[in-house]
């Protein structure tokens, strides 16, 4: 099964330690993490490869009838 999940998170930078706002997809297939400087960027900033983990999606939740 390939899913996709994609949002913005916070991350610490290399070289000056500053928190940044970066645009994370998670790549199940792949089994990688990659992150762009904004949501729409074509060219990815890096990426975490996750071979050799496990990953776990939650399914999504139900939403109530109000």
């Amino acid at each position: 099964m390939s899913l996709d999940v994609s949002g913005t998170l916070w991350k610490k930078g290399r070289k000056h330690k500053t928190w940044k706002r970066r645009f994370f997809v998670l790549r199940t297939r792949r089994r990688e993490l990659q992150y762009f400087a904004k949501e729409g960027d074509e060219a990815q900033k890096g990426v975490f490869h996750l071979c050799g983990s496990g990953l776990s999606v939650p399914a999504p939740r139900k939403r109530r009838a109000m």
